[in-house]
């Protein structure tokens, strides 16, 4: 069974679901980092998707007993559903920024290897989307394109310091002004994310990093046929 990973600062790596459940509902954060889990997390994610909600949350009780007490984490859970409806028919699995992960059958080390092979990059800025080709040690089998918008760290240790939200995009061919225009399109929410249950097939694979943490997110077609789920 794969690793479970979430984006709680403390500890988001877990062995498997019933640990990452009863670690996060002992301190009291299960209801916020449970639908990140469900969502980002392949195996989940794909259980939701044939399933339903309504029966992926049986399936949870049963699988891990502590969440049948924890009503604030189901409610979340519902919540969650009420806003997405379904499961777009794609992945989306968290990794640490220090993980191995592969994309379009190339290997990245970390999240850092991805910086120095940036052939494009566009930048956000007060609504204005600027886009300019950049000097980076090009890889001979895929091309990665990065938008990103800076913003301000509001805690009181950082004060006045910026971040950048970070989305990539990845091409076997080389990137265009369009292929920016139209990443950039889909990344509407507060956070700069293009990661959602709404994202065109034609512009993945993306990966999401806030800029801030241990953890991001990488959004692929699916190379699986969906498994046969019963409860």
């Amino acid at each position: 069974m794969s690793k479970i990973r979430c984006s709680y600062p403390w500890q988001g790596t877990f062995n498997s679901l019933q640990d990452a459940v009863v670690y996060l509902h002992k301190r009291g954060d299960l209801a916020r980092y449970l639908p990140e889990i469900v969502l980002y997390n392949i195996e989940q994610r794909d259980m939701l998707r044939v399933m339903g909600m309504h029966a992926y949350i049986e399936y949870l009780k049963v699988k891990c007993p502590r969440l049948a007490a924890d009503t604030m984490a189901i409610d979340a859970l519902l919540r969650l559903w009420e806003q997405i409806k379904q499961v777009a028919n794609y992945d989306i699995q968290c990794y640490h920024i220090r993980d191995k992960f592969t994309v379009l059958g190339h290997t990245f080390h970390e999240l850092k290897d991805l910086e120095c092979h940036c052939s494009v990059k566009g930048k956000l800025s007060y609504g204005n989307f600027h886009v300019w080709r950049d000097k980076c040690q090009p890889l001979e089998d895929i091309h990665i394109g990065k938008l990103y918008q800076n913003h301000m760290i509001l805690n009181s240790d950082d004060w006045g310091d910026y971040q950048a939200y970070q989305n990539y995009i990845f091409r076997l061919q080389s990137i265009t002004d369009d292929d920016m225009t139209a990443a950039k399109s889909v990344a509407t929410n507060p956070h700069f994310s293009m990661i959602s249950e709404k994202i065109p097939e034609n512009l993945l694979p993306i990966l999401y990093y806030s800029g801030d943490g241990n953890y991001m997110l990488l959004a692929t077609k699916k190379d699986k046929i969906l498994p046969n789920i019963k409860l």
